[in-house]
């Protein structure tokens, strides 16, 4: 009679087959996810949309799951999205500051025989694509805002050299808004990335130093 020994091929176990297969679908959705809201070229409306349609794939029942994202008074429905007494939410959040939220739920309602109808990782799951939404959401942000800040700067720039500059005849100083005067290196350096340097032109050479010959 043939013995089984801890060294033989066992068959596989239906509980960790079926547990394997569900971690395997979140990561996919989380990497799905991750990748989509770096898509720089992708206007933030329709990778907002990708993002919902992407989200029922990971959960236990996908036939039967919907998702939505809310932001503001923007709402991103997936396919088939239905309002459902079981379903779960994960807030949307940039510096504490609550701005909508992700959903996922079942249409119908709970799925038979089951006590709780989402899985504990499945909870992670949708806050990690919350946070992964917020931190697009704030990165977004700084990005307009580094723009405005540099049309801003440009708006300034050209405001300041346009226009009619007061300039004293003689000595070539610049009046300011308040009325003071400066000398005209250190009003253009005040409003703009220029820096001077100082040297003597060939006709003040000539006209100061009249003995100075040129080689």
């Amino acid at each position: 009679m043939n013995k089984t020994t801890s060294t033989d091929p066992q068959p596989p176990d239906n509980n960790n087959l079926h547990a394997l297969n569900e971690r395997t679908k979140e990561l996919k959705c989380l990497y799905g996810v991750f990748k989509l809201l770096n898509m720089t070229d992708v206007p933030l409306d329709k990778t907002l949309q990708a993002v919902a349609d992407l989200v029922p794939n990971a959960w236990q029942y996908p036939e039967k799951t919907c998702a939505r994202l809310i932001l503001g008074d923007k709402e991103y429905r997936s396919e088939r999205y239905a309002s459902s007494d079981a379903a779960l939410t994960a807030r949307i959040a940039v510096n504490n500051e609550n701005l909508g939220m992700v959903e996922v739920a079942y249409e119908g309602g709970q799925p038979d025989n089951q006590t709780d109808p989402f899985l504990e990782e499945e909870v992670y799951l949708l806050e990690a694509v919350a946070s992964l939404v917020g931190q697009t959401l704030r990165r977004k942000a700084l990005e307009d805002e580094k723009i405005q800040l540099y049309k801003d700067l440009q708006k300034n720039y050209e405001k300041v050299l346009s226009g009619f500059i007061p300039i004293c005849a003689s000595c070539k100083s610049i009046r300011d808004g308040d009325g003071a005067w400066h000398q005209i290196e250190t009003y253009v350096q005040k409003r703009t990335e220029a820096k001077f340097s100082h040297g003597i032109c060939p006709v003040c050479i000539k006209k100061l130093y009249p003995h100075f010959k040129e080689s």
